[in-house]
């Protein structure tokens, strides 16, 4: 039988618990992602408090600090 496609779990969810389910929160505006990324870097507050800030998850922004600065050392081989 294997597993139900997203949309039969989705209209499962629905059926189960009408309003409950979270579809995605909107993609978050590049100025934001750079304050969050900045004020993680700069100290003094957790990845948990700039994504509460930013209305995200904390490992999102951890990972956007993360592929940031892969990126910067990726620039600095190549140069």
């Amino acid at each position: 039988m294997g597993y139900p496609s997203h949309e039969v779990l989705a209209a499962w969810i629905d059926e189960l618990a009408p309003g409950e389910r979270v579809t995605g929160r909107g993609p978050v505006a590049d100025g934001v992602r750079r304050m969050a990324v900045a004020r993680l870097v700069a100290g003094g507050v957790t990845s948990r408090q700039v994504a509460a800030e930013v209305g995200v998850e904390a490992s999102v922004v951890r990972n956007r600090v993360a592929s940031t600065a892969a990126r910067s050392r990726y620039r600095r081989t190549i140069q």
